[in-house]
């Protein structure tokens, strides 16, 4: 049985279960683990090159698979070839392999073998095979979590825009990548970091529209999204420039990145030596340098860099939380998101940090999508679906986002894309987490979509996590 093949078999249907037994009917087979790492685990396989550079003639079948692999995990992954010989070496590699093989080894490469399994699935039947990627997670701020913030020689609110993460690894080369570990070639940015100080920067792009960018994407949009269109529309008239998350990282995902429009707003910066012991995970040996000593470095190289579309993050100094939320609002009226609170004695770390807190006046959740209901027979939606299942992996939450909350374009999305989009993570929004009598998981009240979350998060907001934002949203709102 060729790896091809085995993928088509897992394509044969979309159930989950259906899926984790096909990883089990192969558990043995070492090919099949080498091809899942080497294509969810972007942690320790970083290529520089996609199939968008590559022109590769007829395929002669002259070498398998493994070759294959070797070459990308020897050469090209330790960057041992770079540029434009990486890519000839790409291009013969695809030359010398079966049509079959050829097909998996440019799934590879593009990261995406199209089986609808991420790496949650394929770590349960293969036991940490896929390495998670570094995430210094914030923690959400109440009545607990607020004891780690030390006011008394100031603490740091920063800006929490509305633009999508990246890390940028500055070593021999430059790798930018998303939350879950998605490599970009985004040539301008690579050529501005080309000359940085070496370690990890970590921050959020932002799409910012000018009259060239917002004449070339409006006509699409306008038929593509009439309401988003007009939304647009009517923000760039009163002056704000900057795109929704959802409309820029569309941009951002394309074939053509407007690199030129897009601001790159950093607040960390780790030193390689940190980030190595942050990947050991090790309890015991944690990160010594503390965000006040990365911060400070973080500017220094921002000079350095001295380009206006790097920036550090739009941040002040606070003594109390009152000072602190007055910032907050000021940016939630201007349209962002909120702002994050920090300590300067934070370390970087995989995980939540608590002494980095989450400032949002709203009860924001990440859940991820288990199934549709069917419309209701006689409905206007009998056609579509009268509701989407969603709930998180430790399986203390579960509930539906009704069709009525939805644009008539969301749900149309939504239908098109029924078999892509399960297992997939959501944004939502919600007043209140509530659990009926005799009920043992709980559910939203009035849950509304926010946006898809499909290769920024992996992982679902846990019940204490629910509960924080809860108080969080409370506590704020209380504070004026």
């Amino acid at each position: 049985m060729t790896i091809n093949q085995i993928l088509k078999e897992m394509n044969e249907s979309n159930s989950s279960n259906y899926k984790l037994d096909i990883l089990k009917k192969y558990s043995d087979n070492e090919l099949l683990k080498r091809v899942l790492k080497m294509t969810y685990d972007k942690v320790q396989y970083t290529f520089g090159v996609t199939m968008k550079n590559v022109r590769a003639g007829s395929s002669e079948n002259t070498q398998t698979l493994d070759w294959a692999l070797d070459i990308l995990e020897n050469k090209i992954n330790t960057r041992e070839v770079t540029g434009n010989a990486a890519i000839s070496t790409v291009e013969n590699i695809l030359e010398q392999l079966s049509e079959s093989d050829r097909s998996v080894f440019e799934r590879i490469l593009g990261r995406d073998l199209k089986i609808n399994c991420g790496r949650t699935q394929i770590n349960k039947i293969f036991k940490d095979l896929i390495t998670k990627q570094l995430y210094c997670r914030c923690d959400i701020y109440g009545k607990k979590t607020a004891k780690n913030i030390n006011f008394v020689n100031g603490a740091i609110i920063e800006k929490k825009s509305d633009g999508t993460f990246k890390e940028t690894s500055v070593s021999e080369t430059v790798d930018i990548v998303s939350r879950s570990g998605e490599q970009y070639i985004m040539k301008k940015f690579e050529s501005i970091f080309s000359e940085a100080p070496k370690g990890v920067y970590i921050g959020e792009m932002t799409v910012e529209l000018d009259d060239k960018l917002y004449e070339k994407i409006m006509p699409a949009m306008w038929k593509k999204n009439p309401k988003k269109a007009k939304e647009i529309e009517e923000k760039y008239n009163r002056g704000w420039k900057i795109l929704d998350r959802s409309t820029g990282n569309g941009l951002i995902n394309s074939d053509d990145i407007p690199e030129d429009n897009i601001t790159y707003e950093l607040w960390d910066f780790i030193p390689f030596e940190e980030y190595k012991i942050a990947s050991t995970k090790d309890k015991k040996n944690k990160c010594k340098m503390v965000y006040s000593e990365r911060f400070k470095l973080l500017k220094e190289n921002v000079n350095l860099i001295n380009n206006s579309q790097v920036q550090v993050i739009e941040h002040y100094v606070v003594y109390d939380l009152k000072e602190a939320l007055s910032y907050v609002t000021n940016w939630m009226n201007l349209g962002y998101e909120g702002g994050v609170l920090k300590d300067w004695s934070m370390i970087f770390e995989d995980g939540t940090s608590k002494h980095q807190l989450k400032l949002k006046l709203e009860i924001e959740l990440d859940l991820r999508i288990i199934e549709f209901v069917e419309g209701n027979k006689g409905s206007k939606n009998e056609e579509y679906f009268s509701a989407i299942v969603i709930g998180n992996d430790e399986g203390t939450i579960r509930t539906q986002i009704g069709v009525t909350t939805m644009t008539e374009d969301t749900r149309n999305w939504f239908h098109e894309n029924r078999e892509n989009v399960i297992g997939e993570i959501m944004e939502v929004l919600c007043n209140d987490i509530t659990i009926g009598a005799g009920k043992e998981q709980y559910a939203l009240s009035h849950g509304r979509y926010v946006q898809m979350r499909t290769g920024e998060k992996t992982e679902t907001d846990t019940l204490e996590r629910a509960f924080q934002a809860k108080e969080m949203a409370m506590l704020l709102g209380s504070v004026k």
